[in-house]
């Protein structure tokens, strides 16, 4: 349960490898959908095993380390701690192990999106969002993300007034405040919402 990497390793490349191995033993295990999140950095892979007949989700998290990239392999038996695995793999893998560990995973996976989806469902233009601790004002939908206006941060990071590209997943939350309200709260007067930490 270590780290493999190598200096000209990407993840791509990476990606590459796992799938090659699979490959290269059909009659032991079968690839039943391969997904990646958090830019790349985590590969989900749903899994059968021709032996057993059992099917699992098998996680790579992809780190980049010194001059190139690595990986650690894990299987959902292990308790995984990472719970943005895509739903379609899940439902791919099922029924899935039936050991604690994987049944606890599996419904906090669930709970995980059904909280996004929640959290994200009734966004609208004007709407204060906070994602990793910044205030941003929505100003318009592009496809599946948000351009949004940074009006407060909590770190240099993010200047005021700059727009980003913003996905659902990073939201944390969403505030019914105005941006009025925001820039009362910046001003010193007290007669507004102060935000919550």
């Amino acid at each position: 349960m270590g780290w493999l990497s190598c200096d000209n390793w990407t993840p791509t490349t990476i990606r590459g490898e796992v799938l090659k191995d699979f490959s290269s033993r059909p009659d032991q295990i079968s690839v039943l959908g391969v997904k990646s999140t958090k830019f790349g950095k985590h590969l989900w892979i749903a899994l059968q095993s021709k032996k057993t007949g059992e099917k699992f989700i098998a996680f790579y998290l992809i780190e980049k380390m010194g001059g190139g990239w690595g990986y650690k392999d894990m299987d959902e038996s292990m308790g995984l701690y990472e719970k943005d695995c895509p739903l379609e793999l899940l439902d791919a893998a099922s029924p899935g192990p039936t050991d604690e560990c994987s049944i606890k995973w599996r419904e906090s996976v669930r709970k995980h999106h059904a909280k996004r989806k929640s959290n994200t469902a009734g966004l609208k233009p004007g709407m204060v969002i906070v994602v990793y601790g910044n205030r941003y004002e929505l100003i318009e939908k592009i496809k599946r993300s948000w351009r949004a206006k940074c009006i407060s941060h909590s770190t240099s990071a993010h200047k005021i007034g700059c727009t980003f590209h913003i996905r659902p997943s990073q939201i944390e939350r969403f505030e019914e405040t105005s941006t009025e309200a925001i820039v009362n709260i910046l001003g010193g007067t007290d007669n507004a919402i102060r935000p919550s930490v």
